[in-house]
């Protein structure tokens, strides 16, 4: 891939980066990766492309990924300064001049390319050179079939450099790939990742036996999701497919959010529980949860558009820009910009109860009609921010289909159930009541 004098600045360069690596918090970063995205070029017309293989949520929590505030950055300029100083050999006049004001992202990559020009006193052989962020457990990988047979026809292969292995790598292409609409404007990517492949189902419950319902400060509350009975083969053949419910979006309070459909699925009430203080287990998220119906994408938007981004993000194509999220670790903390503008996420059981209390309190048990169609905008409410009376949480994983305690639907829905089960695959309990609700 690299000609005599092209290998011997990316090795001790990248060797110097993956000593830089290692002043960051231990397991963020486990690798520095080279490569190009031609597998030929001479006279320096290459351009190199360098990667930073790291854990997600810690690079997510050093660049500021899991706040509101598009500002707080966990890492400081100066502190990049000093640690690129004590690696020796790399520019540090980029960092130095943020002081003590946080990196964003983006940011933190544009400058990183300006140790590469004149590191130890040498100017790269190549055009240019790009950092990249790559999020485990993906490595470099070719953004097109065009440019993945070039490297086939050239040198067998595409291949890429390790630092922390010292060799060149000649990676199995991988197959949780699928074909993406459009090419990305910026980067031409023409792949994209399987989200289901991307986050497999994991055991939901740490009790199987765990509560399906729950009082929290006064409010019963529960977690289900509703689905229509017209639900279509190809609907159920997805779900099937992938091991579950993609990113589900859940009515969290009293009832069910039964006017979107009457088959209701129950959902372990841990999800919420884990995602909350006291309960929540440090950089653990399997829900976000919301004070209000927060309007959170629905999967078939997200089985459009997060491939791409999935494939960026674990193969070493994606440019991080400000407000940009990080695809990898599920859907964002704040779900869109049409939210009600009273939305919020919760971070404590409290808070939920709280939230739960406030809108079921305008839900009474013998609502009339009339009354129903009122409730839309209540008093002391903006934005639909109570159209529904229950709180939102939005999954960010897969939730096995059988991790679910129970579906409970109308007796008179027992045809399209049963389709439903079996087409499912469920083997856990179904409850059919006598009246609609």
């Amino acid at each position: 891939m690299f000609t005599e004098e092209q290998q011997k600045w990316v090795d001790g360069y990248t060797s110097s980066i993956l000593k830089l690596s290692r002043e960051f918090p231990r397991g963020t970063f486990s690798d520095v990766v080279a490569w190009a995205e031609k597998p030929y070029g001479r006279g320096g017309n290459q351009d190199l492309y360098i990667g930073l293989v790291g854990n997600g949520e810690k690079i997510a929590k050093l660049f500021g990924f899991r706040t509101d505030d598009p500002g707080d950055f966990g890492v400081k300029g100066i502190w990049i300064a000093n640690a690129l100083k004590r690696v020796g050999g790399l520019d540090n006049s980029g960092f130095k001049d943020v002081g003590m004001h946080g990196v964003h992202i983006s940011e933190f990559l544009d400058r990183m390319k300006n140790t590469a020009f004149g590191w130890d006193g040498k100017t790269p052989p190549f055009s240019d050179v790009t950092f990249r962020f790559i999020v485990e457990p993906g490595y470099p990988w070719p953004a097109s079939d065009e440019v993945e047979k070039r490297y086939q026809d050239w040198i067998g292969g595409f291949s890429y450099w390790s630092a922390k292995k010292h060799k060149q790598i000649a990676p199995a292409k991988p197959t949780w790939f699928i074909d993406v609409e459009d090419p990305d404007r910026y980067t031409g990517a023409m792949r994209g990742v399987n989200p289901c492949a991307a986050f497999p189902p994991n055991d939901t419950r740490s009790d199987p036996g765990g509560p399906v319902a729950g009082t929290i400060k006064g409010q019963l509350v529960t977690l289900t999701h509703c689905v229509r009975n017209e639900v279509s083969d190809d609907s159920i053949e997805k779900v099937r497919d992938c091991g579950g419910f993609l990113f589900p979006s859940l009515a969290v309070g009293p009832i069910p959010a039964t006017n979107f459909g009457t088959i209701v699925f129950v959902f372990p009430l841990e999800m919420v529980l884990r995602s909350l203080k006291p309960y929540r287990r440090r950089g653990a998220h399997p829900t976000w949860v919301y004070n209000t119906d927060a309007w959170t994408a629905q999967t078939g938007e997200l089985t459009r558009s997060v491939p791409e981004f999935l494939f960026e993000e674990l193969h070493g194509h994606r440019g991080f820009y400000e407000g940009s999220h990080m695809w990898t670790l599920g859907p964002p903390r704040t779900p869109s910009s049409n939210a009600p503008v009273d939305m919020r996420v919760l971070e404590t059981t409290a808070q939920l109860g709280a939230a739960a209390k406030k809108i079921s309190r305008l839900w009474k048990r013998d609502i009339t009609e009339a009354k129903f169609g009122v409730l839309s905008k209540p008093e002391g409410m903006t934005d639909f921010a109570s159209k529904y009376a229950y709180c939102e949480a939005k999954a960010t994983e897969v939730v096995a289909v059988n991790d679910l305690p129970y579906i409970i639907a109308p007796m008179k829905l027992r045809g399209p159930v049963e389709r439903l089960v079996n087409g499912l695959g469920y083997d856990g309990e179904v409850l059919l009541i006598k009246d609609d609700f």
